[in-house]
């Protein structure tokens, strides 16, 4: 089983870095985000507001290195420790 405290910080990371992605690449509002998204509009608010700071490439990236990192937890391939602090890393470089 995926080590809970690694995994809730790589799935926190995922959905900040996905609600950033739509808000800056989707043809929604914030209101109909906030709903699909199930969190309040001023969190998506917020988000588009970060999301100004990163291209959809560079989102998209990030997210990816999200998936990537919950899958090395899943797959045993590495210590969850190294894989949070990578993740933590490669973001900060995105």
């Amino acid at each position: 089983a995926l080590s809970s405290a690694a995994s809730d910080v790589i799935r926190d990371r995922y959905n900040f870095y996905r609600r950033m992605f739509y808000a800056a690449t989707g043809d929604c509002g914030t209101e109909e985000l906030s709903r699909l998204f199930n969190v309040k509009p001023y969190a998506m608010k917020r988000a588009a507001q970060t999301a100004s700071r990163y291209t959809p490439a560079q989102l998209k990236q990030a997210l990816e290195l999200a998936a990537k990192a919950e899958k090395d937890l899943r797959d045993f391939s590495v210590n969850d420790r190294e894989t949070v602090r990578a993740l933590v890393l490669n973001l900060l470089c995105v």
